[in-house]
């Protein structure tokens, strides 16, 4: 069987080429994916703090939720919908009671998308 390259040289060239090409792209694969992990973890960071605050005050205050969506529009994940009980939609507040803990339980949902296209400079 004959090489399709004459010289040892074309060939090497050729195997740096796609080698370059695999390490690169296995390079970018990871650094997104922690660029992806790390966004994702600075929102269930946030979404636990505003959930600490829901605990506290019995429901999330007008102030607490504007401060919550303007942290999660710093960090480039804007927030599309937040299930709670909100002090804006008049909720009244939860407050503690240990005869029936049911009625007492507090909750945080917070939808939150990050960009899907890179951000251009």
């Amino acid at each position: 069987m004959r090489l399709v390259f004459k010289s040892r040289k074309g060939f090497v060239t050729v195997e740096f080429l796609v080698a370059g090409i695999l390490l690169f792209f296995l390079i970018f694969i990871g650094t997104d994916y922690w660029f992806i992990q790390a966004k994702q973890q600075m929102c269930e960071h946030l979404k636990n703090y505003y959930l600490d605050r829901v605990r506290v005050e019995g429901f999330l205050s007008v102030a607490d939720e504007a401060e919550m969506r303007a942290r999660f529009e710093r960090i480039g994940c804007p927030v599309v919908r937040v299930d709670a009980p909100l002090e804006s939609q008049g909720h009244e507040r939860i407050l503690r009671n240990a005869e029936d803990p049911v009625s007492s339980e507090v909750w945080l949902e917070v939808e939150a998308r990050p960009p899907s296209l890179p951000p251009s400079r």
